[in-house]
């Protein structure tokens, strides 16, 4: 029962070895091409869904008294903050994720899969 266990475990630490070094060969350096335009949009999207009740609030006012109230303005400007600081947390990201993805051989690829398959074999 026991060779069992450890011959179940070396076989799922093989799959997932092989699965992080094609990830970390193959699969890091187009998500690193590909990751800016995706937290733009990402960004842009939850940022204008934000607005929303900024934008109707400001609209009522507008033609109901003539001007909205000051602290939507200020509602705008915290959502806006936000959603710029989001920006340029994924251009950080993005930046990393291309750092490594450039200087990931073949020898640290191997020695990353390796390391990580066994923290996920023995995690899970």
């Amino acid at each position: 029962m026991k060779t069992d266990a450890i011959a179940d475990l070396a076989i799922w630490w093989v799959v997932a070895a092989t699965g992080f070094y094609l990830a970390f060969r193959w699969l890091l350096g187009p998500l690193a091409e590909r990751f800016p335009a995706g937290v733009s949009l990402v960004v842009d999207a939850v940022g204008a869904i934000l607005l929303v009740p900024e934008y109707a609030c400001t609209t009522v006012l507008r033609k109901a008294v003539g001007r909205p109230l000051p602290f939507l303005f200020g509602y705008g400007e915290i959502i806006s903050g936000l959603a710029c600081t989001l920006y340029a947390l994924g251009l950080v990201v993005s930046d990393a994720v291309d750092f490594a993805s450039q200087e990931t051989g073949r020898t640290q690829a191997l020695v990353g899969a390796g390391f990580s398959a066994m923290c996920l074999v023995l995690l899970t």
